[in-house]
């Protein structure tokens, strides 16, 4: 479920999508309220994998694929302005039991990493506890 994120405090993200190529899972204003906090910056995600968090290297394969089509966009990106940060998150659940597992290392290949250089893409890896839930585990 990778998730690439475009945020910055002056960033109009209704202005970049009009003329972008990718339908955004969800756009996030400078001033809306969400819950109990004001969003202090402005923001839209994109799908880039519907990968299981159970599975990393899926993930990597769909945002590697990801990133060589859409070169072009994600350049414009990151010169759009009022954009400081454009990130593709991975999420995966954590497998640490003290029982069964004591570390738990997760790789990026060397072809994600240049490409994410490339174009000016942050990496987070969003480690969540594990879940039953149908969702994270397609």
């Amino acid at each position: 479920m990778c998730t690439l994120r475009a945020t910055g405090k002056t960033f109009d993200v209704d202005r970049f999508l009009k003329r972008c190529p990718w339908k955004a899972s969800a756009i996030f204003h400078r001033g809306d309220v969400r819950g109990k906090t004001t969003a202090g910056s402005s923001s839209f995600n994109i799908g880039v994998s519907d990968a299981s968090w159970c599975d990393l290297s899926a993930q990597i394969r769909d945002a590697t694929k990801f990133i060589i089509r859409n070169g072009a966009s994600l350049r414009r990106l990151r010169r759009f302005p009022g954009v400081e940060s454009v990130t593709l998150d991975f999420p995966i659940e954590c497998r640490l039991n003290p029982k069964a597992v004591w570390v738990q290392e997760e790789r990026f290949p060397e072809v994600l990493l240049e490409l994410a250089g490339k174009y000016g893409l942050e990496i987070a890896l969003s480690i969540y506890p594990p879940s039953s839930k149908k969702s994270r585990s397609k």
